[in-house]
């Protein structure tokens, strides 16, 4: 099952181009997706030596949105969270 997002643009909305591209960006979240997630986060900031406020800036989020992730309440595009932990993960120091 699919969930739209209230960002849910009015083309796909609509329905006037064939059926929805948008839907399978977002999914149901899935606890063990959100708890790994949390995980991923904890042991990239740990690592790092970040702060949650420094995390969520670097990665483009509030600081309450993060922390609420750290927390195993997931996000809605955990690919390209897990992408963007990568990036950074690689990036020489």
């Amino acid at each position: 099952m699919t969930l739209r997002t209230r960002a849910h643009h009015s083309a796909c909305a609509s329905g006037d181009f064939g059926p929805c591209t948008c839907e399978a960006l977002v999914t149901k979240r899935d606890p063990r997706q959100s708890r790994a997630m949390a995980k991923m986060l904890k042991d990239w900031r740990a690592k790092a030596g970040l702060p949650a406020s420094r995390a969520a800036q670097l990665l483009g989020m509030s600081q309450r949105t993060y922390e609420g992730i750290e927390q195993g309440r997931g996000f809605a595009y955990p690919m390209l969270l897990t992408l963007a932990v990568q990036a950074f993960n690689s990036t020489p120091d």
